[in-house]
């Protein structure tokens, strides 16, 4: 199966004690296994990640909602989702008292 960067409807990101935790939602055709990860394995600012999934023959317009954790030095404002319309700036919610 082919891999397939899609385009969320929603996203949302929140900073806790090291973890960034991303939830992204939307509809795609004959997409499965969706999932967030990780656009580049070297750290940069903003860090990039990107909404997938696995091209499939199924019909039909159905919803996703995907949630992924990931590890992250200090506190980030915001993340860039990477997708085939453009980069998506997405500000995070920090729950760390500062």
């Amino acid at each position: 199966m082919q891999t397939v960067i899609l385009t969320p409807e929603d996203v949302s990101a929140t900073y806790r004690a090291g973890t960034l935790t991303i939830e992204a939602s939307g509809h795609e055709d004959g997409v499965t296994d969706i999932a967030i990860v990780s656009a580049d394995a070297e750290p940069v600012t903003p860090p990039p990640f990107r909404v997938q999934g696995q091209q499939s023959p199924a019909v039909g317009h159905f919803p996703y909602q995907v949630e992924a954790t990931f590890p992250v030095d200090g506190d980030p404002q915001e993340i860039a989702i990477e997708s085939p319309n453009g980069t998506l700036m997405v500000s995070v919610r920090s729950l760390t008292s500062r």
